[in-house]
């Protein structure tokens, strides 16, 4: 009995699990976006994707960045901030950062909140 009781709670946790990382792809970005660190750490950050916004470029303010083996960091604005620029500056080609809880996507001055979340790939150092 205990071994069903087990077996039924693994399998609970792993389809709320699942319905958790659904949850988060619905307002995923539908590209992942390739990037030098170059352009991660600019001034002002842009994005461009050809399935979204008729391949037109947008920009972000404020989200949250987490790179691999840290923990997340807070940004305001449009560009990264000290802590975060300092993390940038030590990736390499093929990393991937992640910016999610983006508060607004820029496109021609609109701002909109249809993606909540950007996978980037770094594709210089």
């Amino acid at each position: 009995m205990r071994i069903l009781s087990f077996l039924l709670f693994i399998s609970s946790f792993s389809f709320a699990q699942s319905q958790n990382s659904a949850n988060l792809l619905i307002d995923r970005a539908p590209c992942t976006f390739e990037m030098t660190v170059e352009q991660l750490t600019s001034k002002k950050l842009n994005f461009k994707c050809e399935e979204l916004f008729g391949n037109d470029s947008f920009g972000i303010e404020n989200f949250r960045i987490k790179f691999r083996g840290k923990a997340s960091i807070p940004v305001e604005g449009n560009t990264l901030n000290a802590d975060s620029n300092i993390l940038a500056k030590k990736l390499k080609a093929g990393d991937y950062v992640t910016i999610f809880h983006v508060e607004n996507l820029i496109v021609d001055g609109n701002k909109s909140q249809e993606y909540k979340t950007l996978h980037i790939k770094i594709i210089e150092p």
